[in-house]
């Protein structure tokens, strides 16, 4: 192990002290090395349930086809008099 200046360690790197005192908690304890990187690992969590509803509510806005090139497209859009 190699004392080294904090100040040049973090400058070298680019990083800054929370970087690798997060690094330090989220390590392995029975291992020490770090974790792996979760960045956008995230679980997609589905609820039927719940897209139902959405669905349902979504059903209950007022829909107006486009008035622009109406021949051309079947986009439909939310009434203008929707308000909260």
């Amino acid at each position: 192990m190699f004392r080294i200046c904090k100040d040049f360690y973090f400058s070298t790197l680019s990083i800054n002290a929370k970087r690798v005192e997060n690094t330090h908690e989220s390590k392995n304890k029975a291992t020490g090395s770090a974790a792996l990187y979760r960045r956008g690992k995230h679980v997609k969590r589905c609820y039927p349930e719940c897209r139902d509803s959405v669905r349902k509510h979504m059903k209950s806005i007022p829909w107006v086809k486009s008035h622009y090139y109406r021949r051309d497209t079947n986009k439909e859009y939310v009434d203008g008099t929707l308000n909260l």
